[in-house]
């Protein structure tokens, strides 16, 4: 695949942040990830460059894509109100992939992004976003 370059997975014109990684709320205990919050349908895009080891259905998760990178690090799209690519699909950094949506354990529609280092317990996607030059 080409330059392992890093982009927004939502286009910042359109989404505001609204739980960030740590926080405790409504979801079981602290939060696992960044949300994004966009209407239902804005355009979700690969943040860099993968492949696609699941795009289904994941209970409180609802519609979620995992890209999987070189190293092993898996990103998590989640609450999808549909799917853009599938299972095997390459993937470059700003290709679609999805959009928004509300399903699974939500309070609104948004994009809720998770990083996963050797697809493990997940870490704080803004640090992630930021060391590749990317600020949320």
């Amino acid at each position: 695949m080409a330059l392992n370059r890093w982009v927004l997975p939502v286009d910042p014109s359109v989404y505001r942040l609204t739980a960030r990684y740590g926080e405790y709320g409504l979801w079981s205990s602290y939060h696992t990830g960044l949300d994004f919050a966009a209407p239902t349908g804005t355009p979700i895009r690969a943040v860099t460059n993968g492949v696609v080891t699941s795009a289904s259905f994941d209970g409180a998760y609802g519609n979620k894509t995992v890209i999987t990178l070189d190293d092993g690090t898996e990103l998590w799209f989640c609450h999808q109100s549909a799917f853009a690519v599938s299972t095997g699909d390459k993937v470059r950094a700003g290709e679609l992939i999805g959009y928004v949506g509300g399903t699974g354990h939500v309070t609104g529609p948004h994009l809720h992004l998770e990083v996963r280092p050797g697809g493990g317990d997940p870490v704080d996607p803004d640090a992630a976003l930021r060391q590749h030059g990317v600020t949320p």
